[in-house]
């Protein structure tokens, strides 16, 4: 058996007991570089010992040959279900699969367990399918970035979550990000795409093309990275292309891969970047997922998104830890960071689908115009930059004034009468934390606990300046 990390140890053996209780579908979500592959390998190798079968799908057929190598590492004996692929054996216990082909050709092998890969994408059609064919099956879905509108209660009846990210960043296992977004692009003029939920491409690229963001890509890249090596995250093949030339203008040497280029030509690449040889790889979006680059110190975000599950994995390609980094940097150029926020407050997986969109509170985010250091806004640190020590008074205060129209907004959502009972009770909860010498933090979790975050975030403010005024007059 692999040597587990504790994390790793903890969620194989909770999937083990939701199998052993009963529950067939067990969804894990691991963050980006946790190591969600040698989890379920091992899920595998019982499938073996038994004497049963499994398959395990990804989505492409790509990335048929990115899992197989996979697996062979983890020790999985394995066939791949696809035409004449070198390691096809049908009587291997476990088939790894495409989606595709399943779909397209009606093929359910027999299968025990069901193992999905980058479960966020389970929504489609071809999924929809395969998972109907499995009505009997245990499933293990797998995801670092497990959210989708629909939900997953079609594949998933509880989540494990051994570990967060911030956590795994804690204790060494993930590279530290440190966030930078020396662009402010304006977006206002591009339009969301009502099929992908995301910036309308063509727009996008027209907005991009007339910015700054070219200059100002390389020019960073040059001042911050200082040649270490990078991906760059294009909006389309075009930009890409654009990038990769005045990196080389610039003499920073790049190439540019994409869907059409060779497998062994992106392999090529990536080895060129590791020694050095070449310092950036410009992309759009083949380099996202199942990719393993893990000196890799650089993320460049010259593509803006609205896709929370793009942005992680695009910073994910950076976050492995090795024995010379355990740093890297995200140079973002689109308002990314501040769209999305940290990589180390990650959102939690609902499986229930949306009934409703609800506003959501992100943290307030903070760009140094020194150094570009971009932070998390918090009113007690004062005004300076904790990277670089100069003043960030202008923007925090621009923070502050949002912050208090936005909580305003929210609370004309209420109505006054479910607000003023709500209010009450969170007066017993400070009455109660002042009277038992408890923090404030207690307070929020109380009101979460009974009203639901959005509200414990919308009167987050007045909670702490009543609590305050209330500690302040106790006696003892």
């Amino acid at each position: 058996m692999t040597d587990l990390r504790p994390y790793q140890q903890q969620a194989l053996d909770e999937i083990r007991v939701h199998y052993a209780n009963g529950i067939k579908r067990v969804l894990l979500h691991a963050a980006v570089g946790s190591g969600k592959t040698v989890v379920f390998s091992e899920v595998l190798k019982g499938v073996i010992a038994k004497g049963r079968k499994a398959i395990m799908v990804v989505r492409g057929k790509d990335l048929i040959d990115q899992t197989s190598q996979r697996l062979f590492r983890e020790n999985v004996p394995h066939g791949c279900l696809q035409g004449t692929h070198w390691n096809r054996n049908d009587n291997a216990p476990i088939q790894l699969c495409s989606v595709d082909t399943l779909y397209r050709r009606k093929l359910a092998p027999k299968a025990d367990l069901v193992v999905i890969d980058e479960t966020h994408y389970a929504n489609s059609d071809s999924f929809l399918w395969v998972i109907s064919q499995y009505p009997d099956a245990y499933f293990l879905p797998v995801s670092a970035t497990p959210h989708h509108k629909k939900g997953f209660r079609h594949v998933a009846d509880v989540v494990v979550h051994p570990i967060s990210t911030s956590e795994l960043i804690e204790q060494g296992y993930l590279s530290k990000p440190r966030y930078f977004a020396p662009t402010t692009l304006d977006l206002t003029s591009v339009k969301v795409d009502s099929s992908t939920k995301d910036y309308n491409v063509a727009q996008a690229a027209e907005v991009l093309l007339g910015s700054t963001v070219y200059g100002d890509v390389v020019s960073q890249y040059k001042a911050m990275s200082n040649d270490r090596p990078a991906i760059c995250f294009a909006i389309n093949i075009e930009h890409s292309k654009i990038l990769r030339d005045r990196f080389i203008a610039a003499g920073v040497p790049a190439v540019h891969v994409e869907a059409d280029t060779s497998r062994g030509d992106r392999d090529d690449a990536i080895a060129r970047l590791k020694s050095g040889e070449i310092k950036v790889i410009c992309n759009v979006g083949i380099l996202t997922t199942g990719v393993d680059i893990p000196f890799l110190e650089t993320v460049i975000l010259a593509r803006p998104t609205k896709s929370y599950n793009l942005y992680v994995q695009m910073c994910g390609r950076g976050s492995r830890v090795t024995d010379t980094k355990n740093t890297f940097l995200i140079l973002d150029h689109t308002n990314n960071i501040h769209e999305h926020g940290f990589l180390e407050n990650e959102k939690p997986c609902d499986l229930e689908a949306e009934e409703k969109k609800v506003k959501e509170f992100k943290e307030r985010i903070v760009t140094c115009m020194n150094c570009y250091g971009t932070f998390a806004y918090k009113a007690e640190d004062g005004d300076a930059c904790p990277l670089c020590g100069e003043s960030c008074k202008r923007e925090r205060a621009a923070i502050e004034s949002k912050l208090k129209e936005e909580e305003a907004a929210v609370l004309k959502e209420l109505s006054v009468k479910e607000f003023a009972t709500k209010w009450q009770d969170v007066l017993l909860f400070i009455e109660r934390a002042v009277k038992n010498r408890n923090k404030c933090g207690m307070v929020y979790h109380l009101t979460k606990d009974k009203f639901g975050e959005d509200y414990a975030k919308s009167v987050w403010r007045a909670t702490k300046k009543e609590f305050n005024r209330r500690s302040q007059s106790a006696p003892g």
